[in-house]
C-alpha cells in the first residue's frame, strides 16, 4: 500500500468510530439515559415511595388502618399514628429490579430495656396511589408474593390552596 492509501484507510476508520460513538450517544439519549455528574439517579420506583401512605387495609381484613400512616424519605421511614406521634423511625432501602421490587426495613428499637437491631425483608408494589407492602418480621426469606397478608396503603395528597 502507498502512503496515500494509508491515510485515506486510516481517515475512514476514524470517521466510522465517529459514526459510531455518535449513534451510541443517540441510543443511550433516546432510551432516557441521563448524563448524571457520576451520580446515580434514584429509581422511578424508589421515588415513587417518597411521601405519605396512609394504611388501609391490615392482614387481610376489611378494617382501616385508623390513620396510620407511613412516611418514605430519602432512606428513611417513619410511621405515625392517629395522634401523630411518630411510633417507629427506621431506614429502609430499595431495589427496584426484580418484580415485585424489594424493599428491605433496617429495624433499630428497644423493647424493655433491650436494644435491637433486625433486617426486614420484603416486597412492594405501586399501582396509581396504592401501594402494596409485605416483609418479614424475626427473620426469614424474602416473600415472593403478596399472598393474603400485604399491607395497602394508600398516597396522601395535599390539597394545592
Amino acid at each position: 500500500m502507498e502512503s496515500r492509501d494509508l491515510d485515506c484507510y486510516a481517515e475512514t476508520m476514524q470517521n466510522k468510530w465517529e459514526v459510531i460513538v455518535a449513534l451510541a450517544f443517540v441510543l443511550a439519549l433516546g432510551s432516557g439515559c441521563q448524563h448524571t455528574g457520576g451520580v446515580t439517579p434514584l429509581p422511578k420506583s424508589k421515588n415513587a415511595l417518597i411521601g405519605d401512605w396512609e394504611l388501609q387495609q391490615t392482614t387481610g381484613t376489611n378494617r382501616t388502618g385508623a390513620g396510620i400512616v407511613y412516611s418514605f424519605s430519602e432512606g428513611r421511614l417513619k410511621v405515625i399514628n392517629s395522634k401523630k406521634e411518630i411510633v417507629s423511625d427506621n431506614g429502609y432501602s430499595v431495589d427496584s429490579q426484580p418484580k415485585p421490587h424489594w424493599i428491605t426495613l433496617h429495624v433499630e428499637d428497644s423493647v424493655g430495656g433491650k436494644r435491637f437491631s433486625e433486617e426486614r425483608l420484603g416486597i412492594f408494589e405501586i399501582n396509581g396511589d396504592r401501594l402494596r407492602l409485605r416483609w418479614t418480621t424475626g427473620g426469614g426469606a424474602r416473600p415472593t408474593t403478596f399472598g393474603t397478608r400485604p399491607l395497602e396503603l394508600k398516597k396522601v395528597t395535599t390539597k394545592k390552596r
